[in-house]
């Protein structure tokens, strides 16, 4: 029964663990260095799903921003204030990204664009990452994320700070509330013993 409860244990950890990483990963911010080739104007509907029917209730008309990668892979982000909601970028200024990004496009050569953006393509679902900001870099660029890093670096010292604590009042409540025993010298004396 031991190792059941330890396994389960392990599973659970591994779960959280992986589900606490693909959140980070999904939410932080990343890079890319790119060129930009254009924008679009879809319409979506309330699931983020390209609409079928642009008439109906509770659709939104969604920019884009069409770049492609140094290794030649197309990236298409969406690019939609996030507001004073969740994750909390406060990106307010979509339509003056959408300016930018046609600036930078009819450059000719367009130049080297290093965007900042949190979320995933998912291809099948219809899902893009969502664009934070972007601002023009020399081509040999290359990015350090040292917001992430620190980040991450902080949320692990507060975990491990946080379960020393927890662990310290745990310990000092059971300290309280258990029976107080007598030290077993004293047991020992008070106890009779076969000759009486």
């Amino acid at each position: 029964m031991n190792d059941k409860l330890r396994i389960a244990k392990i599973v659970a950890l591994i779960l959280t663990l992986l589900l606490a990483a693909a959140f980070l990963h999904y939410h932080l911010p990343r890079t890319a260095v790119v060129t930009i080739q254009g924008t679009d104007v879809k319409r979506m509907d309330a699931s983020g799903s390209l609409a079928k029917n642009p008439n109906t209730a509770g659709t939104r008309d969604v920019r884009f921003i069409n770049t492609v990668r140094e290794n030649n892979r197309v990236l298409v982000l969406r690019n939609e204030d996030t507001g004073w909601g969740w994750p909390p970028y406060f990106k307010f200024d979509s339509a003056d990204l959408v300016a930018e990004a046609q600036a930078f496009a009819n450059e000719n050569p367009p130049p080297t664009v290093l965007i900042t953006y949190y979320g995933w393509r998912i291809q099948i679902l219809s899902l893009y990452p969502n664009i934070v900001r972007m601002r023009a870099v020399p081509p040999d660029y290359a990015h350090f994320p040292w917001f992430n890093i620190i980040f991450v670096l902080l949320l692990i010292t507060g975990l491990i700070y946080t379960k020393i604590k927890a662990q310290r009042i745990v310990k000092r409540i059971r300290e309280r509330f258990s029976p107080s025993q007598p030290p077993p010298s004293e047991a020992g004396a008070d106890a009779p013993t076969k000759d009486q």
